[in-house]
Order: C-alpha cells, then sequence, then structure tokens
C-alpha cells in the first residue's frame, strides 16, 4: 500500500467491475450473482485489493530498473 499511496495509484470502479468480469467469465457464473455474492459477503474490497495490487505490480515493473550486483574484489566470500 505504501508504494500505491506514495505514487498515488488509484483504481476506479471501471477496473473493479473488469475484474469481477473476468473472474465471473473464469467461475462460470453471471457477472450480477457473483457481485452479488462479493456485496454479501463483505469480499468487494478484497477485490479492489487485487486490483489496487495488479496496478502497483505494472507501475514497479515500468519504472524498476535492474542492475547487476557488485562483485567483491576477492571474488568469493572466505570462511574463517
Amino acid at each position: 500500500h505504501r508504494i500505491a499511496e506514495k505514487e498515488a495509484l488509484k483504481i476506479t470502479r471501471e477496473e473493479v467491475d473488469e475484474r469481477i468480469r473476468q473472474q465471473a467469465e473464469q467461475y462460470n457464473v453471471p457477472v450480477e450473482k457473483l457481485r452479488k455474492d462479493l456485496e454479501e459477503n463483505d469480499r468487494l474490497d478484497g477485490v479492489a485489493e487485487e486490483v489496487l495490487l495488479g496496478k502497483t505490480l505494472d507501475f514497479l515493473k515500468a519504472n524498476v530498473s535492474v542492475q547487476p550486483a557488485a562483485q567483491s574484489s576477492s571474488g568469493s566470500a572466505s570462511s574463517e
């Protein structure tokens, strides 16, 4: 959550609706039934969290560069 907050990543109702549509298709249930079940079981926030997590991971993939670790001058750690 800290990264999402720091970078002001937000999710929209449309993104949550799309995730619900995807899950309904995956489980072969009507979208309306899945949404109703999620609402009745207080799990709609969980779907929103999934969407935010996905958005945060996409942000990190797009903005993080990986550099090789520096090697020590001895080449390997020695045990004493």
